[in-house]
């Protein structure tokens, strides 16, 4: 910072003034303060735990859920759409979805992955197909690479419970760094959306300790 000639006053005899003195030394604070102020801040962005929810959702019951959940938590959403729909009939969806399995042939996804290198954190959430992982999540699952972040798995099931949902899910994460406490969410066997309260998915949710860790205050 250049200063105006007559505020610094210099002595004949080449001494720097009280005045300079001062002068330099409220300049030296105000640096080591905008610096301070600057690092403390970039330590924070740093530090700050990035979360993203995943879900597919087949009857939009696991799109309540997440949705619901992404509030709650202040994080991104990412919904796993497939080329071809599947059908509205949950019995042909099943035969469609155990077919894919046998015959090893995944379906098509739609769009790009998530930039999972932004996150820290990573809930994972979808429908419970003949009490597995739905073949369009286990398409996401085959793609993701989830090394070295907290995972944490959710589901969306009916007359059947989760069954071997978290069993499956756990084969097929590639290298979390830690798994997170599974929770599924039992929904009337009526493929209904609206089956509880925004009051009632909030209550659930808090009740989750993955979430109850990570709320906003």
């Amino acid at each position: 910072m250049d200063y105006p000639r007559e505020s610094v006053g210099v002595k004949k005899n080449g001494e720097i003034t009280m005045k300079l003195k001062s002068l330099l030394a409220l300049s030296a604070v105000a640096l080591l303060t905008a610096y301070g102020s600057t690092a403390q801040g970039t330590k924070g962005a740093e530090t700050a735990e990035k979360t993203l929810v995943v879900y597919y959702s087949w009857s939009e019951n696991t799109k309540t859920i997440a949705t619901h959940l992404a509030a709650r938590l202040g994080a991104d959403i990412y919904e796993i759409k497939t080329e071809k729909a599947y059908p509205k009939d949950g019995w042909e969806t099943s035969e469609i979805s155990q077919k894919e399995r046998r015959e090893n042939r995944l379906p098509a996804l739609k769009g790009t992955l998530p930039d999972l290198s932004r996150y820290d954190t990573v809930f994972i959430g979808a429908p419970v197909w003949n009490a597995y992982v739905p073949t369009p999540a286990e398409k996401f699952l085959a793609l993701a690479d989830l090394s070295g972040k907290t995972v944490v798995p959710f589901s969306t099931s009916q007359g059947s419970g989760q069954s071997g949902y978290l069993s499956d899910f756990k084969s097929r994460a590639k290298n979390p760094a830690r798994l997170g406490e599974y929770k599924d969410f039992r929904f009337p066997n009526n493929y209904r959306p609206d089956a509880y309260t925004a009051a009632q998915i909030d209550k659930m949710l808090d009740e989750w300790s993955e979430v109850k860790a990570r709320i906003r205050k």
